[in-house]
């Protein structure tokens, strides 16, 4: 398969915001513990601020942004005993939805405008 450098770039710019949502896993491997809910709140609530802060439509970013938002106030609610024992939260719904939001606005960044990954 032979990918174009519009494409390639689109593909790494995703994944690199991605990352962010890999951290609970990272430190849940490193302790040997289960993910607590309270780390993949913040975790999904870093992720949705940086769709925010890179999107390039007003209504996504005033979307992901009060998400973020939600996420943070709702942290303090979560007990410190509580882990994350099924895929099926609405943390992780969120975080489906940015993957798919981010996906888009890159591909309009990268392929259809044709901005490269790092411009400058």
């Amino acid at each position: 398969m032979n990918m174009g450098p519009k494409t390639k770039d689109c593909i790494i710019s995703i994944m690199l915001n991605t990352t962010i949502l890999a951290f609970p896993f990272f430190i849940s491997l490193v302790y040997m513990e289960p993910i607590q809910e309270k780390t993949l709140t913040l975790a999904v609530a870093m992720f949705l601020m940086s769709v925010a802060i890179g999107s390039t439509e007003k209504i996504l970013f005033y979307l992901f942004f009060i998400l973020a938002f939600f996420l943070v106030a709702t942290y303090g609610a979560i007990p410190n005993s509580k882990v994350v024992t099924t895929v099926w939260r609405y943390q992780t719904l969120l975080a489906f939805f940015g993957i798919i939001a981010l996906s888009f606005d890159k591909y309009d960044i990268h392929v259809r405008k044709g901005q490269p990954l790092n411009n400058f």
